[in-house]
């Protein structure tokens, strides 16, 4: 029995990869206005409605305040874009990297 549990775990790592790392809020379409996020890891400052944050390492304490506003972001964002009631809302997310956001499925708070 044990080594079939030892195999189950062995198996397990293999085929689920571990989460390298998290994202962020790129860019957002509203109404058809396109609003660019600041980059987490850049020093370059945005009049941008996405607040900047500056990690997308994952958060690994439910009960840490990071949960909901990202590791060290801003408390506030730069301008507040305005939508018209019904409007069309999009959000592009992309991986710490740069890279177009590799996750298909799973929780995320924007």
């Amino acid at each position: 029995m044990k080594s079939a549990t030892i195999l189950c775990i062995i198996s397990s790592a293999f085929f689920f990869p571990v989460v390298l790392g998290h994202g962020y809020v790129a860019e957002m379409v509203i109404g058809g206005k396109v609003y660019k996020g600041p980059s987490p890891y850049g020093s370059a400052e945005l009049s941008s409605p996405i607040r900047k944050i500056t990690s997308t390492n994952p958060i690994t304490n439910v009960e840490s305040s990071d949960m909901t506003c990202g590791i060290n972001a801003a408390t506030t964002a730069a301008i507040v874009a305005p939508a018209i009631a019904g409007s069309t809302i999009t959000f592009t997310w992309r991986q710490g990297s740069g890279a177009h956001w590799g996750h298909s499925i799973g929780p995320m708070i924007t």
